[in-house]
């Protein structure tokens, strides 16, 4: 999200909304509000309870499946809070 890729990206409302609309139409998961997802309403942090399992994911995927240096957990839900508000200002 700090490239000059993700900086155009967040700057551009219709690319969101039509990867929103997309992913509604052909990939979509049960469940999920895809109305939700307009930049006032995105939220993708879960509650206290998931976000246990989460690291405790993530701990296995550290251990298992990525390779080299890894950002703490802490961080990463911290970044990921970032791009929250970087997609609600759209």
């Amino acid at each position: 999200m700090d490239t000059v890729y993700g900086t155009n990206a967040l700057a551009d409302l219709d690319l969101y909304s039509t990867i929103v609309e997309h992913r509604s139409k052909y990939n979509s998961i049960k469940g999920i509000d895809y109305s939700l997802h307009k930049p006032p309403t995105a939220s993708f942090i879960p509650g206290k309870n998931i976000i246990r399992k989460w690291e405790q994911d993530y701990k296995a995927m550290q251990e298992s499946m990525i390779y080299g240096d890894s950002i703490p957990f802490s961080k990463l839900i911290t970044r990921m809070k970032v791009l929250e508000d970087r997609i609600r200002s759209l």
